[in-house]
């Protein structure tokens, strides 16, 4: 799974040149947002609307699996 995740990610190839299928999953996947990031940061310096657009959809994703995480440990216990 995590292979899977960094094949689309972009950190192996542009997301640019993948089709337009698998660029949706890449707009989805957390890793794709963080490597976007990254290198934004590292290469060019930060931009607040740039940061804004990549970081809120991996707050939501941590949310979202935090929450999912909490209501599976409640139904176990």
């Amino acid at each position: 799974c995590l292979f899977i995740f960094m094949m689309l990610s972009g950190m192996m190839c542009p997301i640019e040149n993948m089709p337009v299928v698998l660029k949706i999953f890449a707009n989805i996947n957390p890793l794709s947002h963080f490597i976007f990031l990254s290198r934004n940061i590292i290469l060019k310096g930060c931009n607040c609307a740039y940061l804004v657009r990549h970081l809120l959809p991996i707050i939501i994703f941590g949310f979202f699996i935090g929450s999912l995480g909490v209501y599976r440990l409640k139904q176990t216990l």
